[in-house]
């Protein structure tokens, strides 16, 4: 005759739950963390991309506005930025700009953000300001070209030297570290309308 046998299975012991919750903790605790990380990651690239771009597209607008101008002159210095007075011929009167940089705010012409005051420093997209990063302008200079021959002072007059350089200052999340990187723009360029107008006389144009 057959004896049916009955076992009792053990139930969950308290050490194994206490050992699931923390292994589940754990797990959640890791995947927060990468998660995180790649968003920390994938906004930090999107901010830098942004900050590059904007470097390149300043020189451009720059090399426009210097390149329409009829005289070029070097205004100075403010708030530590170099200033360019560019003059242009309106309705047969001087029309002056000052073009120069601000540490916040990038370029300005005439104390005025181009593109109809939409072309500002990229700051204050998502993970651009606050603790996790600070851009800012850290440098701009100009300066003309040196003539190697007297006779060729007219012409290295017309050529205009300028760097910019733009600090991003990123808190690392991964051990709270300072990474700071500098990114460096030169550009030469050509005022034609310049080197006309000091060539043939500024009755000429």
């Amino acid at each position: 005759m057959n004896r049916l046998i009955h076992r009792k299975s053990a139930g969950t012991t308290l050490v194994e739950l206490t050992a699931t919750i923390v292994i589940s903790s754990l797990m959640v605790i890791g995947l927060v963390v990468s998660f995180q990380s790649l968003h920390y990651h994938f906004y930090n690239e999107a901010a830098v991309l942004d900050t590059q771009e904007y470097g390149r597209l300043a020189m451009k607008i720059i090399d426009r506005e210097i390149a329409a101008a009829h005289r070029v002159e070097d205004a100075g210095v403010y708030n530590g930025f170099a200033r360019i007075n560019l003059v242009t011929k309106k309705n047969g009167y001087d029309e002056n700009k000052i073009l120069t940089f601000t540490a916040d705010g990038g370029l300005t012409i005439n104390g005025k953000f181009p593109l109809e005051g939409s072309f500002k420093l990229p700051r204050h997209g998502q993970l651009s300001s606050g603790q996790e990063r600070s851009i800012e302008v850290a440098s701009f200079t100009i300066s003309s070209d040196s003539p190697d021959r007297p006779d060729r002072a007219k012409l290295a007059n017309a050529f205009w030297n300028m760097e910019l350089i733009i600090k991003v200052t990123t808190e690392v999340l991964s051990d709270n570290t300072i990474d700071v990187k500098y990114y460096n723009y030169e550009k030469k360029v050509f005022a034609p309308n310049k080197f006309i107008n000091d060539v043939l006389g500024p009755t000429l144009i």
